[in-house]
């Protein structure tokens, strides 16, 4: 049996490869100045966190917690919102290139901002490895505070730990997946004046 004439030309018809409209300089510098502002709206929302984390692990929680353990890792994860902070510094988007930039300047601006914003786990290890071992430091100092008790009690703790970094390894995979789909439709869109 074959299909009917109208099913088969909307086969052949959807199979057509699609033709790409060159992208003018304004709708270029549109898109790349909307990236820029995204992103560095972003860049101040986490780099108010990690104020205000440091903020409350230095001013509440190393001031009430009940032994000199406890306060030294409570005192690291102080010191690790600090440095992610400072991590993050470096992470702060270049300004727009001027008004008579051309179009393939352009497109590598927009290409090398969304580059920049590519998590790598390398660089992750290091800002948020010490976040991550002032934690481990304060529930040591729990532990000892708790004297001997049952590995069960400690399970919800060690859950949630690999809970978050689960859930952290997500959202990194997440935001490279956007980053590349983004970088894929800065590539098959050529600029309307190089």
């Amino acid at each position: 049996m074959t299909a009917p004439p109208e099913d088969r030309l909307g086969t052949l018809w959807r199979g057509q490869p699609t033709e790409t409209v060159p992208m003018s300089v304004e709708a270029i510098r549109l898109r790349a100045a909307t990236y820029l502002a995204r992103t560095r709206r972003r860049f101040v929302i986490k780099l108010t966190a990690c104020i205000l984390a440091a903020v409350y692990f230095l001013g509440y929680v190393v001031w009430l917690s009940p032994n000199a353990i406890m306060r030294v890792g409570w005192g690291i994860c102080a010191v690790a919102a600090v440095w992610m902070a400072l991590q993050l510094r470096g992470r702060w988007p270049a300004a727009l290139p001027r008004d008579e930039t051309s179009a393939t300047a352009l497109l590598d601006y927009h290409r090398a901002l969304v580059l920049r914003q590519k998590l790598r786990v390398r660089g992750l290890v290091v800002a948020i490895g010490p976040m991550l071992l002032g934690v481990i430091v304060a529930v040591a100092g729990l532990a000892v505070r708790a004297g001997p008790a049952p590995m069960g009690n400690w399970a919800p703790i060690g859950a949630l730990l690999i809970i978050w970094l689960v859930a952290f390894w997500l959202v990194l995979r997440r935001q490279n997946q956007r980053l590349e789909r983004e970088l894929a439709g800065l590539e098959s869109r050529p600029p309307a004046n190089p």
